[in-house]
Order: structure tokens, then C-alpha cells, then sequence
């Protein structure tokens, strides 16, 4: 007799309870059938392993079935992922690991709460068992050897596989009859869900707060430590202290076919008549008054350059074809220049700014990196005190329109969410802010503290409230409500107790996995049973 929690299970009972259990084995059997006859394992899929695959509570987890599980699973992402199977293949031992270990967990789950399937309840599937019937349907022995052959399967291993099986299944369909949730339990969970809120937030971040670093701070942060650390920053942003010489300018391209990167009519103009248009351009470019950024929005057959009218922003000499380059670094700010020929066609150019080239030492840069380094190490606390200060404001009653104002920021909305969400839209988080905001009494009412996320703060207010209308659920639906509830009830129940069960075994040091077979293992020609070495 079975004891779970001062509830008995009578022969009768268990009877009920492994019948239905038969019924989902029986359908796992038929997939295996499908999957094993005749098949072979994928090309490139086979793994060359020793030793038993894990030991669980005392009980093997051996190699063949390892490798039975690895090759079904295989097949089966291989189906799904085709051409992105490859990229996924490394992961698949590590989670056929992963559900062989956690299947003999919960085996022993359930042995541990007096529930075991028996060899009455093993030879039942058997001989249901359609893959193992004959045209009469009768029990087949060949039918059933046959099996055993294609999967590597012993007639002792199959039946604790199913023994195993039919037993943790057992233990589901219990625990899914003893979780109830009534309807009026459903009723207020679906009252939870279905209410939707709105809340306001202001958002304060480090770039709102202005931080005031003293001459004297500095002079004391520069001990041998601040020294130390100052010179870690310069040398790990060296492109802040040395820069090389840059222009900004814009051009205007005229391409032809076989200029690279030609595209559009460009691809179509002979090299001739490129070179007469870029001419044409260049005087259309120089006269007197002309905006050569409103022309080269319609004059360039560079795509993104007649969106931006031909800008190309600062760029260094290598980053240009050099006809391009040494023809802008020639020239001053403001100039033109004649027109130039590159691999990409002809160009008319604008240098618009120069920078020359400047690198700042150590000893220039280090009040400038203390100053910034001490402003880093103040934002955290000064942000969280500008914040406080807000809402502690906001507590009292009290006009914020002036910080408002000082930090640049308003009150925003989150839009409807619901009471069981996750996060808050356009400001993420997790539920503790969600929670936050249900947990407000009206409209108006204001969090009790700042949230961070991600390094920003947050202060929440309720915006709004809509209630769902209980008195329009109906019976049907509320039974419904129920029964999807009590199922996730016995969910949380199970996996508590697989948990509470794995907890217990690692802790007397009872399970042990084989790293070589998480890690794709090593070539092998060695022993491959379960008495070969390791584990």
C-alpha cells in the first residue's frame, strides 16, 4: 500500500493507476518502432565512448543506452534543423545526459513515495503493444526479438525501460489526482491575470546627474593606487589620447560600368561619359552660391550618399581609396577639388574640416582620467540620491516640475499590463516591479522605493485599474480555469519533488556523470559494455 502525505492507495487503485499509464507507454513504444527499424545513425552523428555513461543512486546509465537515446535524438533534430542541424550537433550529448539523468531521478522519485510498477503491469504493455503483434493480433516473439536486435536491447533491459517508464508516469497521473484548485481559487486567479494596469514612470539615469569633482579630490585620489589605476585606463583607451589626422568631408560620385560597386544608372554609363558628367558637375558644384550638399543629394549614384547629401563624416587616409584619400588630405577646409578618378568611378570632393594629428601623454592625460575615474565612482550613489530625493518629494507632496527640469525628464507610460507579466514594457525589469505596481491601492499612488535596472532608476506611479467583470464568467469556462490551474499546480508539486529527490542523492554523493560523453568523448576502440571501465 501506498502512503503520500497520510493519502493510501489501495491494489485497486494502483490498478486504475498504472492502466492508463500503459495507454502513454504504448505510443512511446510505437515512436521508438518508427524511429530504430532500419535506421542508421546519422553520418557524423556516431559516438566513440567507454565506461558506463552515469551512475544514478547505484543504478548504470550504460553505454548502448546512451548511445540509443543520442541516435534518436539525433534523427530527430536533424529532421527539424536540416541545415542548422550542424550547428546545434555539439550540444545534443549534454542533453541526452541530461534526460537520461533526470529520467532515473524521477524513477526514484517514485519508488521513494511506494509507487513501482510490477511485471503484470510490464507484461500488459506487451502484449497490447501493436508494434509486437502478429496479423492476428497476437503476441509476436519474432516481432518483439526483432525490436529487441535493431534497438540493442536485451529482453531484461527493455523491461526495466518500461518497468521505469510505466513507473514515473505512475507518479505523474498521482500527484496530477491529489493537486485540486476549486473554482473559486480559479476565479481569483483569473481575476489576477485578467486585470490590466497602466503605470507612469520617471527614468533617472547617470547621464541626468551632474557630478562636481574638486581640484582637491583629485589631488588626493592620486595617491600610488589612483596613479595605478589612471594608468590602466590611458592604456587601455589609446585611441582617446593618440588620433590620427582625419578629414570630414562629402563627394559627389559619378560611377560606369565596370567601376566597382557600380549599381543603378551609374552601371550603364560608358567610362567617357562619366568623365564628362563628373566635369559637368564640378562647375555645377563651384559656381557661385551653390549648396553642395542639396546637389549631391540628386547629382551622386551613391545610394546612401543622396540621403545624406554625400557625407562621409571623419575618415583617416587608409580608410579611403587612396586616389580618394590623397586628394582630400591635400586640400584645405572649404575647398573643392578637381575631379578625381578612383576604382569607384569619378568623384567630386568637399573637405568641410581637418584634424591633425595629436598624441597626448601619460602625464597630459592623467587629471583629465582622475577627474573622469572619480566621477564613475560617484555616479552610482549620487544617482540613487538624486532619485530618492524625487520620490521622497513626490511622497510628500511637493512640486518636482524644478528637478524635472534639472535632470531633462518627464513622466513616461508603460501602456496596459498584465497583473501576471513578467516585465514592464519600455522599461523591462523582472516581476518585482510588476508586483510593485498591482500591489498599488489607486490611481495615483506612488511606489515606495526606486527600482533599478540595468543602472537606471525608476520611480513607478499607478495609472490605471480595469478589473475584470467576474459575473460574466461563465460555469464552463470556470471549470476549465480550474483544471488548467490544478494541472499547474501538480507540475510545480512534481518537479518540487524530483528536486527535493536529486538534492538528496547529490548530497550523499550518488550521482556521477561521465564526463567523456557530455563532451563528445574521445576516439575509442575499447570495451563498450556495461562492464567496461569508469563508473
Amino acid at each position: 500500500m501506498l502512503r503520500w502525505k497520510d493519502k493510501s492507495i489501495s491494489d485497486m487503485d494502483r490498478q486504475k493507476l498504472f492502466r492508463n499509464s500503459g495507454a502513454y507507454l504504448l505510443l512511446g513504444l510505437s515512436m521508438v518502432a518508427m524511429t530504430f527499424f532500419g535506421i542508421c545513425t546519422p553520418k557524423g552523428n556516431t559516438l566513440m565512448l567507454s565506461g558506463s555513461a552515469a551512475k544514478i543512486g547505484g543504478e548504470k546509465i550504460s553505454q548502448t543506452e546512451f548511445q540509443r537515446s543520442y541516435r534518436a535524438m539525433s534523427e530527430r533534430l536533424q529532421a527539424q534543423y536540416q541545415d542548422g542541424f550542424e550547428s546545434i550537433k555539439r550540444e545534443i550529448p549534454k542533453y541526452v545526459m541530461q534526460q537520461l539523468v533526470e529520467g532515473r531521478i524521477s524513477n526514484i522519485a517514485a519508488m521513494n513515495a511506494g509507487i513501482e510498477a510490477q511485471d503484470d503491469d510490464v507484461v500488459r504493455v506487451l502484449r497490447d503493444a501493436k508494434a509486437f503483434q502478429d496479423e492476428s493480433g497476437k503476441f509476436s516473439s519474432a516481432a518483439f526479438e526483432n525490436y529487441l536486435r535493431s534497438n540493442k536491447h536485451t529482453e531484461a533491459t527493455f523491461n526495466s525501460d518500461v518497468r521505469r517508464s510505466l513507473t514515473t508516469q505512475a507518479l505523474q497521473q498521482f500527484v496530477s489526482s491529489i493537486s485540486y484548485v476549486s473554482r473559486k481559487s480559479a476565479a481569483l486567479d483569473y481575476r489576477f491575470k485578467e486585470t490590466k494596469m497602466e503605470a507612469d514612470f520617471l527614468k533617472i539615469d547617470a547621464s541626468m546627474v551632474k557630478i562636481t569633482v574638486a581640484a582637491a579630490d583629485v589631488t588626493t585620489f592620486l595617491d600610488d593606487a589612483g596613479k595605478a589605476k589612471v594608468k590602466t585606463y590611458f592604456e587601455g583607451h589609446p585611441s582617446d589620447y593618440n588620433t590620427k589626422e582625419r578629414v570630414k568631408a562629402r563627394h559627389i560620385l559619378i560611377g560606369y560600368t565596370g567601376a566597382r560597386n557600380a549599381s543603378g544608372v551609374g552601371a550603364l554609363r560608358s567610362k567617357a561619359d562619366a568623365q564628362k558628367q563628373a566635369a559637368a558637375v564640378l562647375a555645377q558644384v563651384s559656381a557661385a552660391g551653390a549648396d553642395f550638399s542639396k546637389l549631391a543629394t540628386t547629382l551622386t549614384d551613391e545610394p546612401s550618399g543622396k540621403t545624406r547629401g554625400g557625407d562621409l563624416g571623419f575618415f583617416a587616409r587608409e580608410d579611403m581609396a587612396k586616389e580618394f584619400s590623397d586628394a582630400a588630405f591635400a586640400m584645405k577646409a572649404g575647398q573643392i577639388s578637381a575631379v578625381v578618378e578612383s576604382p569607384f568611378g569619378f568623384h567630386v570632393i568637399k573637405v568641410e574640416e581637418k584634424q591633425e594629428a595629436h598624441a597626448t601623454t601619460l602625464e597630459q592625460a592623467t587629471t583629465g582620467i582622475a577627474t573622469k575615474l572619480l566621477e564613475q565612482e560617484r555616479s552610482p550613489a549620487m544617482l540613487q540620491q538624486s532619485a530618492d530625493g524625487i520620490l521622497a518629494d513626490l511622497k510628500a507632496g511637493k512640486s518636482i516640475d524644478d528637478k524635472l527640469k534639472m535632470f531633462n525628464t518627464k513622466w513616461e507610460t508603460t501602456g496596459n499590463i498584465a497583473s501576471g507579466s513578467s516585465s514592464l514594457p519600455n522599461i523591462g525589469g523582472g516581476v518585482d516591479l510588476v508586483d510593485a505596481v498591482a500591489r498599488l491601492a489607486k490611481v495615483g499612488d506612488i511606489t515606495d522605493k526606486v527600482f533599478d535596472v540595468r543602472g537606471t532608476k525608476f520611480i513607478l506611479r499607478l495609472k490605471s485599474r480595469v478589473v475584470p467583470d467576474e459575473s460574466k464568467l461563465e460555469d464552463k469556462k470556470l471549470r476549465e480555469l480550474a483544471k488548467t490551474s490544478s494541472a499547474v499546480a501538480a507540475n510545480a508539486l512534481l518537479k518540487s519533488y524530483q528536486l527535493s529527490t536529486r538534492k538528496n542523492l547529490e548530497e550523499k554523493g550518488k550521482i556521477w556523470e561521465n564526463p567523456e560523453y557530455t563532451t563528445l568523448g574521445k576516439a575509442s576502440n575499447g570495451p563498450s559494455g556495461d562492464d567496461a571501465a569508469g563508473g
